[in-house]
Order: structure tokens, then C-alpha cells, then sequence
């Protein structure tokens, strides 16, 4: 999924992420990927790393959402949605609801 194919105002419709992910879920190139059997296909969508490249949140909170996909045995108690609201609210100031705007992963964990 480019920048072209999402588009910010769509952020709380998570229709362009489930298509995107059922989509590399039934390649048949990658179905004897772990990844793809387990069902641990995660994605993020590219405005959290595009719209966002000069104020180095993107690594914080991607990092948060990959450490909670990848290792989630290690991060129990880790909330990277929390953790991305939190910086909406606090650091950037913005009354902006991720559970009603806010789908820039997929699934959400």
C-alpha cells in the first residue's frame, strides 16, 4: 500500500487494511511463510512513517507496534496504542481519538 492508496481523512476505516492484508495472505508464493500461516501479517500505514519523518515519533511508535507483534511473549504489558495516544495527547497537545481516527496499523493488538 503506497502513500497513494491512503489517504489521512480514510484513517478510521481499516476497509483499505484488511483488503491490503488479505491480500498478501493469499499469494500463493507466500503461503508457506510462517508469517502467513500463523496469520502474524501485521501492517502500518505508510502516514505513520511518511507524515511524520522529522519528529522521530515514527520510531518510538512503530517500534512499540513491531515489539508487540514480534515479541509479544516480551511486551505483555506494552499498549503501543496507548503509548502513540498518549503522544497525541500530551506531547503533541491534539484532541485526536485513535479508536475513532486513528487505524494506521493493522491488525490492531
Amino acid at each position: 500500500m503506497g502513500d497513494e492508496d491512503y489517504d489521512r481523512r480514510d484513517a478510521g476505516d481499516t476497509g483499505k487494511l484488511e483488503e491490503t492484508r488479505r491480500e498478501i495472505m493469499s499469494r500463493p508464493e507466500l503461503q508457506n511463510i510462517t508469517a502467513v500461516k500463523e496469520g502474524r501479517v501485521y501492517l502500518i500505514a505508510s502516514p505513520l512513517w511518511t507524515y511524520m519523518p522529522f519528529s522521530g515519533c515514527r520510531h518510538f511508535i512503530g517500534l512499540a507496534y513491531l515489539a508487540k507483534w514480534l515479541h509479544p511473549d516480551l511486551f505483555k504489558d506494552l499498549d503501543p496504542r496507548a503509548v502513540h495516544q498518549r503522544y497525541l495527547n500530551e506531547f503533541q497537545g491534539l484532541d485526536y481519538d485513535l479508536g475513532k481516527r486513528g487505524t494506521l496499523v493493522y491488525p490492531v493488538s
